[in-house]
């Protein structure tokens, strides 16, 4: 269960995404929400010995339990359902100039599957007049991931200049996937051979920018 000495009754299908195996009660939760609340920070797993990040799925189920807290769950990105728009029945047409050589449209670049279990990078060979969805479609064909399999967000991690110091809360660029973002020519990301794109499957929350 949830918090010490806790006699409650468990939620049925909770955590959403099964991010740790504690069934909690709804006193348990309120209470973590509130010292959450407190301390400006993402919910966890109330159990002692876990407290484990609970993924975007199980925080959505608790802002439709706790309608009370709604200011508190503002402050985090809850509205990431992207994946929705990318579609695997249409492919856009590349143009073919007349001098036209695999070598000038040719583009490798690095992608790395961030999952709740395990991560895993591979190299994506693109078309560099393709638009991003295509591109999204073949990375995501490369990690083997399935049409229906949930991503919660793309992010570029650019590493152009290597004397560059990062800090620890440094964040990774995010690449907005919606309907007019989609249709935009892979060639406007920037993308280097030092860039990497990540996939995001994990489902772990983040805090809106102020």
């Amino acid at each position: 269960m949830g918090l010490d000495g806790c006699e409650g009754q468990a939620l049925n299908g909770f955590p959403s995404n099964n991010e740790c195996e504690h069934a909690i009660c709804i006193d348990c939760l309120d209470k973590m929400l509130a010292e959450c609340e407190t301390n400006g920070s993402p919910p966890i797993c109330p159990n002692i010995l876990c407290h484990q990040s609970y993924a975007i799925d199980s925080i959505i189920a608790l802002k439709a339990f706790f309608p009370q807290r709604a200011k508190y769950f503002e402050h985090f990105a809850l509205e990431n359902q992207s994946y929705f728009l990318i579609k695997d029945d249409s492919i856009s047409k590349s143009e073919i100039s007349p001098d036209f050589t695999v070598s000038s449209r040719r583009m490798e670049v690095k992608c790395e599957l961030q999952g709740p279990d395990e991560s895993n990078q591979t190299t994506v060979i693109f078309d560099q007049k393709g638009n991003v969805a295509d591109f999204i479609r073949e990375m995501r064909r490369a990690l083997k991931l399935l049409p229906l399999d949930k991503v919660y967000g793309y992010y570029i991690r650019r590493e152009d200049d290597k004397s560059m110091e990062k800090s620890d809360d440094q964040k990774p660029e995010e690449l907005v996937v919606d309907a007019k973002s989609v249709n935009r020519s892979i060639s406007e990301l920037n993308l280097t051979s030092d860039s990497i794109v990540i996939i995001d499957t994990s489902g772990i929350v983040q805090m809106k920018k102020i």
